[in-house]
């Protein structure tokens, strides 16, 4: 049986307790204004007896209260005095930080259901999304529009913050590939600050400047770059503040010189075995990904690999959501995939620290994000303990998006990004589909209703809230960007990439597998 979801209006039945002043009476009342203004949503909450989970430590804190005003969590701590704010009776359930997949495309969402694909992610536990490529113009409005509704405290749109790249590749990866000219929007693809094509390292200073003024979070270096275009980014992003995030293996750039230089994180696990070969194809189309004789997780290069990684801090974002989709479809075989996820157990173990994104953020017809099946394969799939999987998408992806110790943890003085689940995660990596409520910057988020008719174009629909259960038999219309080769044809942000793409490592999967979420 699937857990209970504590509906918003049961929570405020149940949970809330509101502090109660003694009225007047009937006979000396004052009338009533007939038409009252609305009251704003309370800014602050206290949430008494919760057990805090602490992924960085691996433990959960006995009962405690948690007093949120404003945008920050203010002090923790028993028999606080709840003031103004409401009160929320955790009755011994557990609170964890708000999770942040690091890597998503929304972009790539149809535009009739990104809204509510945004909506259902927040109710699902997800409170922040690191965009990892797309149409750079709408990314910097849906940040905006994110961060408005919570300093508004607009319940209607309120949605996980966005942080956005802008990627970087050679002209001939520009020239060759549907996404790029889909992210492009007008002008050719390459052209613009949120999509650069770069084959000298002399253009390298004007790229990270125009990516710096038009506003991204960081550069996404992707592929078609030798080894000193590489560096030459790398260095030029860092000198003016920008994170500088990367596929794992650029073509013909492999792991080592990705990680010389100084990339933060790395995507893709698969893309490690590269490290192996003794040379890489020049061109990422002409790369493939899976199936090749030589996987070896314990291959000389590839452990040399990741004590680089390890050495330098550098993160690996494995995205086995999209290997698990890939395998559902028949596209890789099973020692594929054992074979990845051996190389991030392998990664954990040599001390490399771990992300968690999907690359698949929500898919129609289910019932939340994709980031509990993330978690569930590093744990299920790649042996890490769920401490360790859960620093993925709090402590680590909150270090990787510059915000240490504001994000990924419930501590006074952090962001108030908090879930609040029935179960404890660190016993079980399942119970983080058990969610009871969501907080947001502060704002308790209200679960919308699910409405089957509200579909998309092509009759897709998500359904409700944070417990996603099996999605067998369901179109999966939204893409992953990893494997998607060139086909010809011009992508309009916002229609889904399946329509264009029948490459066999491009993830448009007809299904994900199916998954209990009892759990």
């Amino acid at each position: 049986m699937r857990p209970s979801r504590i509906s918003w209006c049961r929570a405020r039945s149940f949970l809330f307790v509101l502090p109660c002043v003694l009225g007047p009476t009937a006979a000396n009342a004052a009338p009533m204004p007939s038409s009252p203004e609305p009251k704003p949503t309370p800014m602050g909450v206290l949430l008494r007896e919760v057990c805090i989970v602490d992924p960085a430590a691996g433990v959960t804190r006995p009962p405690t209260d948690v007093l949120v005003l404003g945008d920050r969590i203010v002090a923790i701590g028993r028999g606080m005095d709840a003031g103004a704010v409401p009160v929320v009776e955790g009755n011994g359930r557990f609170l964890m930080p708000g999770l942040i997949d690091t890597h998503v495309h929304l972009s790539s969402l149809p535009d009739a259901m990104r809204d509510v694909a945004l909506r259902r992610t927040l109710e699902g536990g997800v409170t922040r999304v690191r965009d990892m490529g797309g149409h750079g113009p709408m990314l910097v409005d849906l940040r905006a529009r994110s961060k408005r509704a919570i300093d508004d405290r607009d319940q209607a749109d309120a949605r996980p913050a966005v942080y956005c790249v802008a990627v970087v590749a050679g002209s001939t990866w520009m020239a060759a590939d549907a996404r790029a000219a889909a992210s492009a929007g007008e002008g050719a693809p390459g052209t613009q600050p949120w999509l650069a094509a770069i084959d000298d390292p002399g253009r390298a200073a004007g790229i990270a400047d125009a990516a710096a003024a038009f506003g991204v979070d960081g550069l996404k270096l992707y592929a078609d770059m030798d080894a000193e275009v590489v560096e030459a980014l790398s260095a030029e992003a860092r000198e003016r503040g920008l994170a500088v995030w990367s596929h794992a293996t650029i073509f013909p750039a492999k792991p080592d010189a990705v990680v010389a230089a100084g990339v933060q994180a790395v995507s893709h696990a698969e893309m490690l075995f590269f490290a192996a070969d003794a040379s890489v194809p020049a061109r990422y189309h002409a790369a493939a990904f899976g199936g090749r004789e030589a996987e070896d997780a314990k291959h000389p290069a590839v452990l040399d690999a990741l004590d680089q990684m390890a050495a330098a801090g550098t993160m690996l974002e494995p995205t086995l959501t999209v290997t698990e989709v890939r395998r559902s479809r028949g596209l890789v075989n099973a020692a594929h995939v054992a074979a990845t996820h051996a190389i991030v157990r392998e990664a954990e173990r040599r001390g490399v620290p771990i992300l968690a994104g999907t690359d698949l953020m929500i898919t129609p017809g289910t019932d939340g994000p994709n980031i509990h099946l993330e978690l569930e394969l590093l744990v299920e799939g790649a042996g890490l303990s769920p401490a360790a999987a859960l620093r993925g998408a709090t402590t680590h992806a909150a270090t990787i998006l510059g915000r240490e110790g504001e994000l990924g943890v419930v501590a006074a003085g952090a962001i108030a990004d908090l879930v609040l689940l029935e179960r404890d995660p660190l016993e079980n990596i399942g119970a983080t589909r058990s969610i009871a409520m969501v907080i947001r910057g502060g704002l308790v988020i209200e679960p919308t209703p699910v409405d089957h008719g509200d579909a998309g174009a092509n009759g897709e629909h998500w359904r409700g809230g944070g417990s996603p259960g099996a999605t067998a038999g369901r179109r999966v219309a939204a893409m992953s960007w990893f494997g998607g080769h060139q086909h010809a044809g011009r992508h309009r942000p916002g229609t889904p990439f399946s329509r264009y793409f029948d490459d066999p490592f491009c993830v448009c999967a007809d299904v994900l597998p199916g998954r209990s979420s009892a759990r």
